[in-house]
């Protein structure tokens, strides 16, 4: 019996060991083009946290929370891009922004890029560390 709860209680309570070191924060950011060769380059955020949200919603993300598990496997790829440049990574992550974005109608391509995020002693540092050329947002048509 005090074998069996030995086991368990790694289960039961869990280990804080993975907070040792405080690493770099892996942001993605896309900008949408209406061209292969479009020079403007206005970067957001993909899948932006909300600023605000009521009680009820935080208290249903308790329980059901899809869209953060998603961007959760998203930061996830890009460690792995980031790590050892696995292009099946990069791959899920080109394919989840044109997921969510080829429906525009008005676009035709995105860029993706990574950016690092990292507290220094005068505030937060963003780097950017990867970006991606012009990737048509619909499937090429043979």
């Amino acid at each position: 019996m005090i074998r069996t709860l030995a086991l368990l209680l790694p289960a039961i309570i869990p280990s804080w060991r993975f907070f040792d070191i405080i690493a770099p924060s892996p942001r993605i950011e896309v900008a949408l083009l209406r061209s292969a060769q479009d020079a403007d380059l206005s970067w957001r955020e993909f899948m932006p946290t909300p600023d605000n949200l009521s009680l009820r919603d935080q208290l249903m993300r308790l329980i059901w929370n899809p869209k953060r598990n998603a961007k959760l496997y998203l930061v996830s790829c890009t460690e792995s891009v980031l790590a050892d440049g696995s292009p099946i990574r990069l791959n899920h992550l080109l394919e989840a922004i044109r997921s969510a974005y080829q429906h525009e109608e008005t676009l035709s391509h995105f860029q993706m890029r990574l950016i690092l995020l990292s507290r220094t002693s005068i505030g937060i540092e963003r780097e950017e560390v990867f970006r991606s050329s012009a990737t048509p947002l619909r499937p090429e048509r043979l």
